[in-house]
């Protein structure tokens, strides 16, 4: 109820006086609460097209890029539950992650669908490859780390090889 209140506050406050950056605020923040993230983008958005100096103040800046982080988070895969780990989640061992690989992998593997039509061929494809990324992403320390936290592919990516330049730079 808290929160409900505070959005409608924040929305009251943005439609009386809509040059004031606090209310956005607030309200991005009550829209995460009710993980409506893509909402809290849309407020936090305004905000920035609305007063002329909100692209400049951190805290404008600061809660966008989380909202945005929140809302690709939200669109990702469930990885763990791809590769059937089921139960455990994030608490799975790297051994039960590459068992769970293993059965999906000969379920899915291409040549088992080899005599299937075309679609269903390139589902099986399409599967199998996703489930080589998820072993990837989950038997790697680093990656997996990046995952837990709540990035998304692309992010690992970047972060992967912003890593591996630092670590380059110092040999």
């Amino acid at each position: 109820a808290c929160w409900r209140r505070c959005l409608q506050d924040a929305g009251s406050a943005i439609y009386s006086d809509g040059q004031r950056i606090q209310p956005y605020l607030l309200k991005a923040q009550a829209l995460q609460e009710f993980e409506r993230w893509g909402e809290a983008v849309t407020a936090l958005e305004d905000c920035i097209n609305t007063i002329g100096n909100a692209r400049q103040d951190q805290s404008v800046l600061q809660a966008l890029a989380e909202a945005q982080f929140l809302v690709r988070k939200g669109q990702r895969p469930d990885l763990y539950a791809l590769l059937g780990v089921k139960g455990v989640g994030s608490k799975a061992s790297e051994k039960e992650i590459r068992q769970a690989y293993k059965k999906a992998a000969l379920e899915w593997h291409p040549d088992k669908h080899a005599d299937r039509g075309e679609v269903e061929r390139r589902e099986a494809e399409a599967k199998f490859k996703k489930l080589g990324e998820a072993l990837e992403v989950l038997t790697d320390e680093f990656k997996r780390k990046l995952w837990d936290e709540g990035h998304d592919l692309d992010s690992i990516s970047q972060r992967v090889q912003m890593r591996d330049q630092q670590q380059g730079g110092r040999r």
